[in-house]
């Protein structure tokens, strides 16, 4: 059972942190949380999957919100639903590129 789970995790976790329109960054940012660069790591490094239902969240074990866990790592799994729209907005208003497919497009 374990092991089934680790693999599932796994499933859910790999696709959204690699692909080749991701970044992949080799130094440590030398900038503080909060900063502007660390914002746009977080950003450039995570993909979201498909978002907005319970249904959609919980199959996704609310993993499919990568990039608001990125930017916000003490913010409850639940609350990244009521955040994600406006990140993804500020995203779109000053052109930085916000990736969110379906986890079998990822995968």
């Amino acid at each position: 059972g374990a092991e089934l789970l680790h693999n599932l995790h796994t499933f859910i976790i790999v696709p959204n942190h690699s692909g080749d329109d991701l970044y992949r960054y080799q130094d440590i940012p030398k900038t503080e949380r909060g900063g502007e660069q660390y914002f746009l790591r977080q950003i450039y490094g995570s993909a979201n999957y498909s978002t907005g239902s319970e249904w959609i969240d919980l199959s996704h074990m609310y993993l499919n919100y990568q990039i608001e866990h990125h930017l916000f790592p003490q913010l409850p799994m639940r609350q990244y639903r009521i955040i994600q729209p406006q990140v993804k907005a500020l995203c779109q208003q000053y052109d930085v590129h916000y990736i969110q497919q379906s986890v079998w497009l990822r995968l």
